[in-house]
């Protein structure tokens, strides 16, 4: 079984925080989840990540980790700002690439592939977060908490 943890993605550029507060609440009381991981790319990653700063008083074995898919872990210097406020990453060299050299997996989809929860707002057919959240919907071992839909 793997290890429980959340990520997050969403579409908008303001949350309702105490809507937020109490669904990370429920996800470590009633979930026991402990390790939340962001991609630090959307406004909902910031303000889930403020809120858990918060909570870390009252659970402080709540863990904070960094979603890097397309880097090598062992040639990347993850030490120093802004990498210090992290206690994982997870990284993984993705064999496909382009002519370029880049590699194609979405990070999204990784990030998805390595919870056990998932936490979003997409109120758009068309986004990345809508997209996030349609591949987590394929997926029979993660648990959605969609902020539009609660």
């Amino acid at each position: 079984m793997r290890e429980k943890m959340c990520c997050f993605d969403g579409d908008g550029i303001k949350y309702d925080t105490e809507k937020l507060k109490r669904i990370l609440i429920q996800i470590i009381e009633k979930e026991g989840v402990k390790k939340f991981c962001f991609l630090r790319k959307s406004a909902l990653d910031k303000t889930a990540i403020s809120i858990l700063k918060e909570l870390k008083g009252i659970y402080p074995d709540i863990l904070f980790g960094l979603v890097m898919p397309n880097i090598d872990r062992n040639k990347f210097d993850f030490t120093g700002k802004p990498y210090d406020e992290y206690d994982f990453f997870l990284t993984d060299t993705i064999a496909q690439k382009t002519a370029d050299g880049w590699e194609i997996k979405s990070w999204n989809h990784y990030m998805v592939d390595c919870s056990t929860h998932l936490v979003c707002s997409s109120s758009k057919a068309k986004s990345r977060a809508a997209n996030t959240l349609e591949y987590a919907k394929s997926r029979e071992n993660i648990k959605i908490f969609n902020i539009d839909e609660i």
